[in-house]
């Protein structure tokens, strides 16, 4: 079963409460496969490929990506599947995407989960200065490809922690270096941080039940999603030891139990 506008992977039985997974920046649905498996007795889980990525590249090259549009396709592809309202997790630029729709769409958005997310830049200069590296990013994958690329992108200090798993991080190397370096220069300028909408001011105003997981030794996001959940009403932080920016591959029974737990909790 698949959305003719966003493919996916769906798990478990429809007639369960809806959990939708949303992988970051150069993933596809499928990465959020291993934990949907563990989950799908309880949820019908519904793991898309975002635009761009994975199966989600038959669109029109011309037409600009941006969060509203994802919003429009967000709530299409609900419809599609029958879908009136679900838990949505994300993790990094998903959990970006999950947070402005549980903003933009909250009768959509029961239920929130963030992983390794942020809610956008604070100032203009900031987002200024990230907007040239994006577009420098861009360009560099399109001059030397994906294979050469990723391995830039992983020798960042934010993924540090993946070093610790070297057959994971070989593995997900080569899964992503099936993208198109043209979709993937698209994605990371026009969904980049500089010019999502920022949420900051927003937070107090998301009013779902929200779980917030940030790796302890991703410093940047253990510092910075703590912020977060002290402006949201219904938020629950938890910091995952051994675990870096990507805690679902680096600690994925942990993470299945932490959203099973939470989930059953709040969604009958």
């Amino acid at each position: 079963m698949s959305s003719p506008l966003w493919p996916a992977h769906t798990l478990g039985d429809p007639r369960n409460p809806p959990l939708v997974l949303l992988h970051g920046f150069m993933g596809c649905g499928a990465d959020f496969l291993p934990i949907a498996a563990a989950l799908q007795d309880d949820f019908f889980c519904l793991l898309p490929d975002l635009p761009g990525h994975g199966e989600n590249t038959a669109r029109d090259w011309d037409s600009p990506l941006s969060f509203p549009r994802l919003a429009e396709e967000f709530s299409r592809l609900l419809t599609a599947f029958g879908i009136s309202s679900c838990a949505l997790g994300g993790y990094s630029l998903g959990g970006r995407i999950a947070l402005y729709l549980a903003h933009r769409l909250p009768r959509r958005v029961e239920a929130l989960i963030l992983e390794s997310a942020s809610p956008g830049l604070e100032g203009e200069p900031e987002r200024r200065t990230r907007l040239e590296t994006d577009r420098r990013r861009a360009a560099l994958m399109a001059r030397i490809g994906m294979a050469a690329f990723l391995e830039r992108w992983y020798a960042m200090p934010l993924f540090a922690s993946l070093r610790a798993h070297p057959e994971a991080l070989k593995r997900i190397t080569a899964e992503r270096a099936r993208n198109d370096p043209r979709w993937m220069g698209k994605v990371i300028v026009e969904l980049s941080p500089a010019v999502q909408p920022p949420l900051w001011e927003a937070l107090p105003a998301i009013s779902q039940p929200a779980l917030l997981i940030a790796g302890a030794q991703d410093a940047k996001y253990a510092a910075l999603m703590p912020r977060m959940a002290a402006r949201m009403p219904r938020a629950r932080l938890v910091t995952v030891a051994g675990a870096g920016h990507n805690v679902h591959l680096e600690q994925p029974q942990t993470c299945i139990r932490l959203l099973r737990d939470w989930l059953r909790a709040r969604i009958p």
